[in-house]
């Protein structure tokens, strides 16, 4: 963990000296993939979440348009390794990835392979908005999805009502209180942004037990507000 750190802030200074990117990413990224592309046993011993951290930085640091090496081979590699994870740390660390892309290049990761990338982003997100799963890979994902609202907008058509949904799903199952925070803010964030989008979708939509949505969210968000702490309570 040490020394993770202090080659992140490394990458970090180099990134940002343009003599450096291109050489960085060769060396690299097919190291990265290479991680990320492991199954199995090897997989669970291979750290890919320190992968996909390393990765997220090279991408933060980057600037548009992304480079071939990082659209056409780390952005899918790190798709499907997060997609066959089953472990938190993967899924939460991929999720800070894909927003990382989503961030940087939003127009490039959406036509990734004619509209592959689009289904890309909806499956990756929703995995960790799946109730099934552990309610922690949900902690961070108000960033992700309100990156997502904000950078790609237009694009999305019909899958923000897809997103929507999905959230409403999770805050049903979801009990740790930062989990409930994190999808609150989504809500909180688009009543700020998008204030009658918002509102027609909740007041159109039915909750999970057949009460309208507005009424679900509503009841959820009043009964934890009290409870919330830090940059939460302040956002919410």
């Amino acid at each position: 963990p040490y020394i993770l750190e202090i080659v992140q802030d490394l990458i970090k200074a180099l990134l940002q000296n343009p003599l450096c990117l291109e050489p960085l990413q060769e060396k690299f990224i097919p190291t990265i993939v290479s991680i990320l592309s492991l199954q199995g046993d090897q997989a669970n011993t291979a750290k890919q979440d320190i992968a996909l951290d390393v990765l997220t930085t090279i991408v933060r640091y980057s600037k548009p348009p992304l480079s071939a090496a990082l659209v056409e081979s780390a952005f899918p590699a790190m798709v499907h390794c997060v997609l066959r994870s089953d472990d938190n740390a993967v899924m939460v660390s991929g999720g800070e990835c894909l927003r990382a892309f989503i961030f940087v290049s939003p127009e490039q990761i959406c036509s990734y392979k004619n509209g592959e990338g689009l289904n890309f982003i909806m499956q990756l997100t929703t995995m960790l908005l799946n109730p099934m799963n552990n309610e922690m890979t949900a902690g961070q994902v108000d960033r992700l999805v309100i990156t997502i609202i904000t950078k790609m907008g237009n694009m999305l058509g019909e899958n923000v009502d897809l997103l929507l949904k999905a959230v409403i799903s999770k805050m049903q199952l979801a009990e740790c209180l930062k989990v409930i925070m994190s999808l609150v803010v989504i809500f909180a964030h688009l009543f700020l942004t998008q204030m009658d989008a918002v509102l027609n979708f909740l007041s159109t939509v039915p909750g999970p037990t057949g009460e309208p949505a507005m009424q679900f969210v509503f009841s959820n968000w009043l009964a934890k507000q009290t409870s919330f702490f830090g940059t939460f309570e302040r956002k919410v």
